[in-house]
């Protein structure tokens, strides 16, 4: 039996983080027997780097510009702009489909909403299933809603990280509606990613090394930790903040906005803004406890990678993070947006730090049973073999 061709169209990534080594891992974990990969996107990056290292074929289609405004504005576009950009879209799941029909493409993948959008065309056309891996998306509000009613109707398979995402995303109504395609398969960690067990740092009393890691954006929202930490400052002169993460350029005046805070509350020589840095697991061995204060998640990266490691954990209870982090158990969840609640959470975690390390020795335990690469990738390739009819 021949291997199937799948063209995987993954949007540009702006920061390499968990985005691009999720969709790396996928197509390092197709079965080879199976499955055969073309991987399309719209420029050059380090996600093309990685998927050439892999011996992937990779074809990089240019994005038209009428159709790169952020979310939203191309609603405010004048009519005669729109018709352009529906033009631009239907011309760009031409050239898709130009490269899907060269390379004999069975089935497409899609990462994101956009990319369902600029793929569903080219796979209609084809007569080929369509899955939609969803990631992270925005709730199904305006824009949103419209895009997400198209992306819902056309895929064969919609992959959440998380089933706690299928409601929160699309709403309880969409989620029963379309719930026959929605399947939950939590992305697991490569075991080049897994640090080893942070060394077991007992800190002085009064101190802790918090680490937060992720792109300075507003969807990370560092704002939150800088807003929670810095009155317990004052009162604890050994708490310190470790911002990783690079400084996309669409979230320059995001950054400029933080700098400034951090200035204005006079605690610039305890908050460090690291940049991208590629040695987290060093990071994370001389810290004390991870803080994720996003607004939005699916189960990210790095929270996997501290509970692997066994550094204690605080996050945000937003898309699937709560699958993982079991609040009181395996780690402390706070609401979203809440200076004040995760200003208590690291109050009590300086006050008990062994609290906190039995919860991360909780984790550890969870998250090697449940969140291995391996299974990932096995229950994808079950599932685009039930979707892909072989030859």
């Amino acid at each position: 039996m021949s291997t199937r061709r799948i063209l995987f169209y993954s949007p540009f990534f702006h920061t390499y983080g968990g985005g691009v080594r999720s969709v790396l891992n996928l197509l390092a974990g197709l079965d080879a027997g199976r499955f055969t990969p073309t991987l399309v996107t719209q420029r050059e990056s380090q996600l093309t780097d990685g998927a050439r290292a892999m011996g992937v074929d990779t074809v990089v289609i240019p994005f038209p510009e009428v159709l790169a405004p952020a979310d939203g504005q191309l609603l405010r576009y004048p009519l005669h702009k729109r018709a352009e950009a529906a033009m631009a879209l239907l011309g760009y799941n031409r050239r898709v489909e130009a490269v899907a029909r060269e390379r004999g493409a069975a089935a497409f993948w899609a990462r994101d909403a956009k990319g369902v959008l600029l793929t569903f065309a080219a796979a209609r056309r084809l007569r080929a299933p369509l899955v939609w891996d969803v990631a992270i998306e925005q709730a199904s509000r305006g824009f949103m809603w419209a895009l997400h009613g198209v992306a819902l109707r056309t895929a064969a398979a919609v992959v959440t990280q998380s089933e706690r995402q299928q409601a929160e995303i699309f709403g309880p109504a969409r989620a029963r509606r379309f719930g026959a395609r929605m399947v939950a398969l939590r992305p697991g960690i490569a075991a080049d990613r897994i640090p080893g067990e942070v060394a077991r740092r007992t800190p002085p009393e009064g101190e802790l090394v918090v680490l937060c890691v992720g792109s300075v954006s507003r969807r990370k929202n560092q704002r939150l930790l800088v807003e929670a930490a810095a009155p317990l400052m004052a009162q604890h002169p050994g708490l310190r903040v470790r911002l990783a993460g690079a400084e996309p350029a669409q979230e320059a005046r995001y950054a400029a906005d933080l700098r400034a805070l951090i200035a204005e509350a006079g605690i610039a020589d305890r908050v460090e803004l690291l940049g991208f840095r590629e040695d987290v697991p060093a990071l994370m061995a001389s810290a004390d406890l991870l803080v994720l204060p996003s607004n939005d998640e699916g189960i990210p990266h790095v929270v996997r990678e501290a509970m692997h490691a066994g550094l204690p954990v605080i996050a945000t209870a937003v898309g699937g993070v709560p699958e993982i982090v079991i609040d009181g158990e395996t780690g402390v969840l706070v609401p979203p947006r809440d200076p004040d609640a995760l200003r208590a959470a690291l109050a009590r975690a300086i006050a008990e730090p062994a609290r906190m390390r039995a919860l991360a020795d909780a984790a550890r335990v969870r998250v090697r049973e449940r969140y291995s690469l391996e299974a990932w990738t096995r229950d994808y390739n079950a599932l685009l073999d039930r979707l892909v009819p072989a030859r």
